[in-house]
């Protein structure tokens, strides 16, 4: 066998280091639905905060949490209930 030859398994091998390096180098691929999401709470958050006059400091951060929070479980809420419909609709 040649010196400048290499054996399925050294290509493969090649192959895989070259595939590790290439993935620790790239970010994770977010996917266009969690991105949207992203993009909808970011733009949730500025519209929260904007809305604030910027006095209370600490104050104005934990309503604007808070009200976050009360409108991502009233969301819950509502996905649970449409969930219920449909499920006993299926069922009838």
């Amino acid at each position: 066998m040649p010196g400048g030859r290499k054996t399925a398994a050294q290509k493969e091998a090649a192959a895989a280091e070259k595939r590790a390096a290439e993935a620790l180098q790239r970010g994770p691929a977010v996917s266009q639905d969690e991105a949207a999401v992203r993009n909808q709470v970011l733009n949730e958050v500025l519209d929260a905060f904007s809305s604030l006059g910027g006095q209370g400091g600490m104050d104005d951060i934990l309503k604007v949490v808070n009200d976050l929070k009360k409108k991502q479980q009233e969301q819950a809420s509502e996905r649970a209930s449409v969930a219920t419909k449909s499920a006993a609709t299926q069922n009838a």
